[in-house]
């Protein structure tokens, strides 16, 4: 919570994934909607990536003071430009389902100057792994993931991680997560470990076809602050739904949804800080979703 200035809530990020596509994310999506994407009420009003549909396609994009993204999805092939106006760079990508388990990534990267890069991938799902990769050989970053489903050894369990290394330089830590999730019919814990040496346990639990709850825990095994946070949602009907998060220190975060139709609704959030007797007026922060059909 930032002292003398605008409420804040601190974030956990020990089950985030290393890079943007990983599908270690997947492995707790149950506890993603209840402890992720409350509005932010530094940012004040957001709106989301306005998606378009042309046909059986489909065309999104994104402007901001940081980027311009605009992708198109036809069939079974994706098109992506991104321009970062910061540091005057752009990015043009293209996918393409080779077969019914594997689809080719190929990117050019602009970074300014005579200076270009290439990237080449792949997503894959294969012998009950789902998961994808990528590498730059100028660079020599290379990253993946997977996610694997165990029932057919354990009942109710999947694993998952994901890693990010630069080949080129050894000597460099890579950054990474392991993870694995087991859905007893009675809630879904979960445990993972990633590089920073954080090792979170978490358990979401569907108390019936309204309520949800999750709470979560996170040890560091090399040094610093343990952690603690629940959180709740509660579908009032089926235009509202309300959620809220609370950590141990004292910060509790709230928000409501508002679906005005199948293709758009309002976020509205709030942080308050329990810990400070001074009661003000809440600022509030608003995310508008909306799709175009």
């Amino acid at each position: 919570m930032s002292k003398g200035g605008n409420p804040t809530f601190t974030e956990n990020d020990s089950v985030k994934e290393t890079w943007k596509n990983s599908v270690f994310k997947n492995l707790f999506s149950d506890r993603k909607k209840l402890f992720d994407s409350y509005p932010n009420v530094n940012k004040g009003l957001v709106f989301s990536d306005p998606t378009i549909k042309f046909g059986s396609g489909s065309y999104s994009f994104k402007t901001s003071d940081v980027v311009d993204k605009a992708t198109y999805k036809h069939k079974d092939h994706e098109f992506q430009a991104r321009y970062k106006k910061d540091a005057k760079k752009f990015d043009v990508s293209f996918r393409q389902k080779m077969s019914n388990n594997y689809t080719a990534l190929f990117k050019y990267e602009n970074r300014g100057g005579n200076e270009a890069n290439y990237v080449i991938g792949c997503d894959f799902d294969q012998c009950g792994v789902l998961g994808n990769a990528k590498f730059n050989p100028f660079t020599g970053i290379f990253k993946t993931s997977a996610q694997y489903d165990l029932n057919k050894i354990v009942d109710g369990v999947k694993v998952a991680g994901d890693l990010k290394i630069k080949t080129k330089f050894l000597d460099e830590k890579p950054a990474f997560n392991v993870g694995m999730v087991y859905d007893s019919g009675f809630g879904v814990s979960g445990l993972a470990f990633n590089h920073k040496g954080q090792l979170t346990a978490n358990h979401y639990v569907k108390v019936d076809k309204n309520l949800s709850a999750a709470v979560e825990f996170v040890e560091p095994t090399n040094g610093g602050d343990r952690q603690l946070a629940i959180a709740a949602g509660y579908k009032i009907d089926n235009e509202h739904e309300v959620r809220g998060r609370f950590n141990k220190k004292g910060e509790l975060s709230m928000a409501l949804k508002k679906d005005f139709s199948p293709q758009c609704s309002v976020q509205l959030g709030t942080v308050l800080d329990t810990t400070n007797p001074i009661l003000k007026a809440p600022l509030i922060g608003f995310k508008l979703n909306a799709k175009m059909g």
